[in-house]
């Protein structure tokens, strides 16, 4: 939030039309309007005053909850995730896991390279095959012919 809790009780203790302020408030702050009666409320304004202003908006007790709790959730989640420790064991098995994959990767050159001598030998073997098939006609002609 952009404010402070005393900032935005001020602002809206000194406004002259109070639901309108708690949308200023809440856009100003990139907040949810709930979040805006939670500081009121935390700053001593009864939470029963702005029942209206919730209703009106379309949200009930639970839903208020529900968004606060989300709310928190996100916090704690961002707050975990900005303190984790970068050698943490999923970032190690990510990074054992990525140079496995490297591994894989120069394995399958290669591979590659071995198939393609592989396949040079075939066909040398297969125009050597011809060669000798051609050869072997030949001298069976040739001996027949002397016979």
């Amino acid at each position: 939030m952009d404010m402070t809790n005393e900032e935005i009780v001020i602002a809206y203790r000194d406004s002259k039309n109070k639901k309108e302020q708690i949308n200023i408030l809440a856009e100003r702050n990139l907040c949810d309007p709930a979040k805006i009666i939670d500081v009121l409320v935390e700053g001593g304004y009864d939470r029963r005053s702005f029942n209206a202003f919730g209703k009106a908006m379309g949200r009930s007790k639970k839903s208020e909850k529900f968004e606060t709790k989300v709310q928190e959730m996100i916090e704690e989640s961002k707050q975990k995730k900005e303190s984790a420790d970068p050698e943490t064991p999923a970032t190690n098995k990510y990074a054992e896991l990525q140079a496995e994959c490297e591994k894989l990767k120069a394995k399958v050159k290669d591979y590659e390279s071995y198939i393609g001598l592989l396949k040079e030998r075939v066909l040398f073997l297969e125009e050597n095959n011809t060669l000798m098939k051609e050869a072997i006609v030949q001298m069976c002609i040739k001996q027949y012919k002397e016979d």
